[in-house]
């Protein structure tokens, strides 16, 4: 067996490309629906650290359905980065921004990039005066101290980590609300996966063009459209549908696409001379 091979789709005949995203993407929403309510049975104090990690790794297989639609996103005109897109969800790193990305409310495809570049550096320069200590990236940082215990060097001194740290500013996780898996449940609800929907999608995103002052209102405008389309093809909608059509609708943010999501790799060498070389104005 041979495991990773979603980017082979790209070589497949539409109708069969889309009816292959339809089952993946079925299975992740259920894997999703079957882990939150797992959650659920975890929502306490008590239980916190448990919470934590299977939340985690909740949202990351939310984010992989998320990437799948943004494959569908694409334009006609992006075909080759839309390929190449599919390389991403199998990339940690991007499934942590997808999931911190759905916490933000971004006005304009211009904020979106900013902040994009903003979450990228494996490293960077921070303290009172921006300049002081080197941290590493805050998104994979978070995430291997809620499940691992490491040996690190910090500033030139060494020390164990781990869970314990982030428990000391315990902030009641289990009491926020995860953005991206409400999502991808109430999309879910309103039949997005199913092949027809795909099908919509792609067809209505193949010639929308994203540029830098597209305003979120265009992608509302867009959002309406498509679940309108969608649910036109439902036979019977029920009042849990018609909650998750508006969450949808009201959350569905821009598509992360035809911009570079994977990690940008800065030398701690290069950090080091910008701190050895500042000097207060």
């Amino acid at each position: 067996m041979k495991e990773k091979c979603l980017y082979q789709i790209s070589q497949i005949p539409d109708n069969e490309r889309v009816l292959i995203i339809s089952e993946g993407l079925h299975r992740i929403a259920s894997h999703v629906e079957t882990l939150n309510k797992t959650l659920s049975v975890l929502s306490n104090k008590e239980n916190r650290r448990g919470y934590s990690i299977l939340r985690q790794t909740c949202e990351e297989e939310a984010a992989k359905y998320l990437i799948l639609i943004d494959y569908l996103r694409h334009s006609r005109r992006n075909i080759d980065s839309k390929h190449k897109f599919i390389e991403y969800f199998y990339n940690h790193f991007v499934r942590l921004l997808y999931v911190d990305y759905y916490y933000t409310s971004p006005a304009t495809w211009g904020e979106v990039k900013d902040y994009i570049e903003q979450q990228r550096p494996s490293l960077y320069l921070d303290g009172p005066m921006r300049i002081e200590w080197i941290f590493r990236n805050e998104l994979l940082l978070k995430r291997e101290q809620k499940i691992y215990v490491d040996y690190v060097e910090m500033d030139g001194n060494h020390q164990w980590i781990g869970p314990d740290e982030i428990e000391i500013y315990d902030t009641g996780e289990w009491e926020i609300k995860s953005n991206i898996i409400n999502l991808v449940l109430a999309m879910e609800e309103i039949c997005i996966s199913d092949p027809h929907s795909l099908f919509t999608i792609e067809s209505e995103w193949s010639s929308f063009i994203l540029k830098d002052n597209t305003h979120w209102q265009d992608i509302l405008k867009m959002n309406r459209l498509v679940i309108n389309k969608i649910m036109t093809k439902v036979k019977k909608i029920n009042n849990k549908m018609i909650k998750s059509t508006k969450l949808v609708n009201d959350n569905w943010s821009f598509p992360l696409i035809n911009v570079d999501l994977k990690m940008k790799k800065i030398k701690e060498n290069e950090l080091k001379e910008i701190q050895n070389n500042w000097w207060p104005e």
